[in-house]
């Protein structure tokens, strides 16, 4: 017995979509890529090798912690648990229990 398997066509839409979202991810890749050795050249024209890698950490640390409030900041004010459901005092202190 054979089985047919049918395979569906993506449609003219998630296409154009999908190749967009690939065409702006490769054009991000070749800006950042390319402008690195650029700025690395420029930066350690102007700067010693020492203070021109701090400032590449400092600014590389400085995105990393806008992109994780960025993603922090929906569950920032959220209260995991109310408060009067919050009883330790038997778990920290068993003698009152």
């Amino acid at each position: 017995m054979t089985t047919r398997t049918q395979t569906r066509a993506a449609s003219p839409v998630q296409t154009a979509s999908s190749d967009r979202t690939v065409l702006i991810a490769f054009l991000l890749f070749v800006f950042i890529m390319g402008g690195a050795s650029v700025a690395i050249r420029i930066t350690y024209a102007e700067m010693a090798p020492f203070w021109a890698g701090a400032s590449r950490f400092l600014l590389a640390g400085l995105v990393l912690a806008g992109v994780l409030i960025g993603a922090l900041l929906p569950y920032w004010k959220k209260p995991v648990v109310e408060e009067e459901d919050i009883d330790l005092s038997a778990e920290i202190i068993p003698s009152c229990a």
